[in-house]
């Protein structure tokens, strides 16, 4: 019994291939290793196509997600692009405001602009019905803090 275990890997093989030819004879040996090759072959070809079909299912989960971050990255964009002037004209007007009693003409323009005011506001989402300019400007200007 103790000579089982230093019987080396290419000693089993032959064992092996004797009990083979032993239990389905010489000539149905070659027909069953076609068989498994076939069924091998066959497994291979199936867990090709599984992969394949992953792939595809993956990809079509991820690519609408892609869409939607490409979009709000641009909407994130523009969205600064078109608040970049109010952040600009409150800025000067509390640095005016600080230094003089009064700010200028030119200020008070720039923050009394009713269409960019508005246009911002619409794109921010927020309802402009029977809104002032003033009130219209506090409100982007909290929703502006709270996208930080």
């Amino acid at each position: 019994m103790l000579s089982l275990y230093f019987i080396g890997g290419i000693e089993w093989f032959w064992i092996l291939l004797a009990l083979l030819i032993l239990i389905f004879g010489s000539k149905k040996l070659p027909e069953l290793a076609r068989s498994l090759g076939r069924a091998f072959a066959e497994f291979q070809k199936g867990k090709i196509e599984f992969e394949r079909e992953l792939r595809a299912i993956q990809e079509e989960i991820t690519l609408p997600v892609r869409e939607v971050k490409s979009t709000m990255e641009e909407m994130r964009s523009d969205l600064k692009t078109m608040t970049a002037p109010i952040d600009l004209s409150i800025s000067k007007a509390s640095n005016v405001s600080s230094q003089e009693s009064k700010p200028s003409t030119g200020v008070l323009k720039e923050l009394d602009n009713s269409q960019k005011i508005l246009q911002i506001a619409k794109t921010l989402n927020i309802n402009t019905e029977g809104k002032t300019n003033q009130q219209l400007k506090e409100e982007v200007k909290k929703k502006l803090e709270e996208l930080g």
